[in-house]
């Protein structure tokens, strides 16, 4: 979860920052074209960010199918187990 928290802040990040920029953003002459083009690489290496979140979605629910999970550990937005 850490790493996907963290791909897809650096990604909002970087991507904000070529939007203040803008075309001269793409530039080498400013580091965000670097940063964008590592941060999307990232988002690829160890699994795409979208794998991650069935990853984590998957292994979500098997803590709920859990006999012995706590389920006072579950919000009401999730409904009773």
């Amino acid at each position: 979860m850490a790493k996907l928290m963290g791909v897809e802040t650096a990604w909002e990040v970087a991507d904000e920052a070529l939007q203040i920029l803008g075309g001269i953003g793409y530039t080498k002459k400013y580091p965000v074209e670097r940063i964008l083009r590592d941060v999307r690489a990232s988002r690829l290496t160890a699994g795409s960010t979208e794998m991650m979140k069935l990853i984590i979605q998957e292994v979500a629910f098997d803590h709920l199918r859990d006999p012995e999970f706590p389920a006072s550990w579950v919000g009401h937005e999730l409904g009773s187990p």
